[in-house]
């Protein structure tokens, strides 16, 4: 693989730049602040875009990189894989570029696009992700600048290349980290005060104190349905009594009837007792005055005939018949008066019975009134009683049936009254029971809610737990893999690193060294020509640091089948000049089918190249 071509419209301190590239290797040469790390990201941000997220720093490549003056924060690259030529046009503000084969027909959506990182056609094509290709592509001063009293860490990359294939990944180092891990953030059966006793002491402490509390549980469903079946008896109570109370109010409405129909027919009796007394009175008086008249005419009747007998007897004649005559006017003049006196009193009688009259036909009217309004009150009283049945029977019929009313309605008041004092009596023992029954529902609650608090902190603990047994299981799982795959790279790649560092060495040293071995124990030991196997530490600087570069871009041939760029970021500046030279040397006679682009802030590289003769493509970012 190679990088023909690319051009910077806006990236950093970047803008309007075109670069072309030759196979071999490329000098980008420029003093600190040109732009020559800028343009590194922007290649590397060609492939991969730009994160906006921080990770870390204090600023996202993303806002880092973003221009402030140019008005486009884009850019092209052309390169060229398996003799493919592809043209890569991002604009960085978008997530996906646009990629175009050799006849420029995008054939961006043939490769998969993640929702995080955006199209991955470049890792499809290499098999090299990011992370990957600035830790083997990409060897940048910060590396390398490494002097005899540090070289330790140097030879220690050394180790980790031959053993992981990562010279960042120590095994023993992530072992041991792993094991940390664990013990610490999880914790294991020797282990007391770590997460995992914690949390298992915890549920051990949760799941007692709920078996205690569970019978709370039982005694709430028995103590639900006691108070159900009191509030049902309660309401049943409360319909009885308004029923009963509605009932005993029509009873009195019926009892306040039966007395104002009572007392008319009393009234009734009472006048018609009257109305004999007076008819009697009225037949008294007429019979009386009849009596009278019939006794006094029979007496004047007796005298007349007596004076007479005896003026006869006497028989004086002028006596006689003035006797006779005066006898008969007396008798008639006495006639004459009493008639005046009892046409008087007749009148009188005549008047007292027309009064008595009257009294009786007033009696009479009164009576038949009275009459008439019993009628109408006990036609009333029908049927305000059957009004009010049926009203009940509506309002109540889906609590009794017809028959019960008829029972209740039949009932004497004295039985209803009974019936109701019993009822108020269930309902206030039901509603003392139902007092009682809430008090104790209302401590089963407070335990029940307790119970609810301590079986979500039981869930959570085991969800806690569970995420520890997670995290036990994937470290267990990390270690097995990380053992495996230490075992594999034992097996497989670690004998072709120690392989191709003894051709390294042999070459570096003359030969001096021809064999590097990589134990678990001592790591890296070189065999002297004697036999003797010194520490590699041993080594000079220049030699290790050559050892280095040499294994770390051998793990290009292992990682991908492609031979992707080497870049090179002022990795040289703390070189002195005959490690330069062997490094460049070696560079071009062992990567020379590589595409290598060194960024330089000297020109020492240069002079180099000039020196030895080497092809080298010069781009300067000073525009000299």
């Amino acid at each position: 693989m190679k990088i023909n071509y690319l051009k910077v419209n806006g990236f950093g301190n970047l803008e309007n730049k075109e670069i072309n590239f030759n196979n071999g290797i490329n000098v980008i040469y420029g003093k600190n602040e040109t732009g020559k790390s800028t343009l590194l990201k922007f290649i590397a941000g060609m492939f991969y875009g730009l994160s906006r997220n921080k990770n870390g720093k204090e600023i996202s490549d993303f806002e880092k990189y973003k221009p402030w003056t140019a008005s486009e924060f884009s850019g092209k690259l052309q390169y060229e894989i398996n003799n493919k030529k592809y043209e890569i046009f991002r604009e960085f503000q978008k997530k996906n570029p646009k990629l175009y084969d050799e006849n420029l027909n995008d054939i961006s959506k043939n490769f998969n696009i993640d929702k995080n990182k955006g199209n991955e056609f470049f890792y499809e094509q290499t098999h090299i992700n990011e992370d990957l290709f600035f830790n083997t592509a990409v060897v940048s001063q910060q590396e390398t600048k490494l002097d005899k009293l540090s070289q330790h860490i140097l030879t220690q990359k050394i180790s980790n290349l031959v053993s992981t294939g990562n010279d960042t990944i120590s095994y023993n180092k992530c072992i041991d980290k792993l094991n940390k891990k664990l013990t610490e953030q999880v914790g294991t059966e020797r282990t007391t005060e770590r997460p995992i006793n914690v949390i298992n002491n915890k549920i051990s402490t949760l799941e007692n104190q709920i078996n205690n509390l569970q019978n709370y549980k039982d005694k709430n469903y028995f103590i639900n349905d006691e108070i159900n079946s009191l509030n049902s008896k309660i309401k049943e109570n409360e319909i009885n009594i308004n029923l009963l109370k509605k009932i005993k109010d029509i009873k009195e409405n019926e009892t306040l009837e039966n007395e104002k129909i009572k007392i008319n027919k009393n009234n009734v009796e009472q006048l018609n007792l009257k109305l004999k007394e007076l008819n009697n009175k009225l037949n008294s008086i007429s019979e009386k005055n009849k009596n009278k008249v019939n006794k006094l005419n029979i007496c004047f009747l007796i005298v007349f005939i007596v004076l007479n007998i005896l003026l006869f007897f006497i028989k004086l004649n002028e006596i006689f018949d003035i006797a006779v005559i005066g006898s008969t006017i007396i008798y008639l003049l006495i006639n004459l008066i009493y008639y005046f006196k009892t046409k008087k009193n007749n009148k009188l009688i005549s008047n007292k019975k027309l009064d008595i009259q009257k009294e009786i036909n007033l009696i009479k009217e009164n009576i038949e009134n009275l009459k008439n309004d019993i009628t109408q009150l006990e036609e009333n009283l029908i049927n305000l009683i059957s009004a009010e049945k049926n009203k009940l029977i509506n309002e109540y019929s889906n609590y009794t049936n017809i028959n019960e009313l008829e029972k209740l309605f039949n009932n004497d008041y004295n039985v209803i009254i009974d019936n109701l004092n019993n009822e108020q009596n269930n309902l206030n023992i039901n509603n003392i029971n139902l007092h009682t029954l809430e008090i104790d529902k209302e401590n089963i609650e407070k335990n029940l809610d307790f119970l609810a608090s301590l079986e979500e902190d039981l869930q959570n603990s085991k969800e806690i737990k569970k995420d520890l047994d997670f995290l036990n299981n994937s470290i267990l799982l990390a270690k097995q893999g990380l053992e495996e795959a230490y075992t594999e790279m034992k097996n497989s790649i670690t004998p072709q690193f120690t392989k191709n560092l003894s051709q390294i060495i042999g070459v570096i040293s003359n030969n001096k060294y021809n064999n590097v071995i990589f134990n678990d124990e001592q790591g890296l030991i070189v065999e002297t020509n004697n036999g003797n196997y010194v520490d590699c530490e041993r080594l000079s600087v220049g030699t290790i640091d050559q050892m280095y570069l040499s294994l770390r871009l051998a793990t290009l041939e292992e990682i991908s089948s492609e031979t992707i760029p080497i870049i090179f970021d002022d990795t040289f500046v703390y070189f002195d000049d005959e490690r330069l030279e062997n490094i460049l040397q070696y560079l071009n006679s062992q990567f020379n089918n590589y595409q290598i682009l060194i960024f330089s802030c000297t020109n020492r590289e240069i002079k180099v190249f000039d020196k030895l003769n080497i092809n080298y493509n010069l781009i300067n970012l000073e525009g000299e």
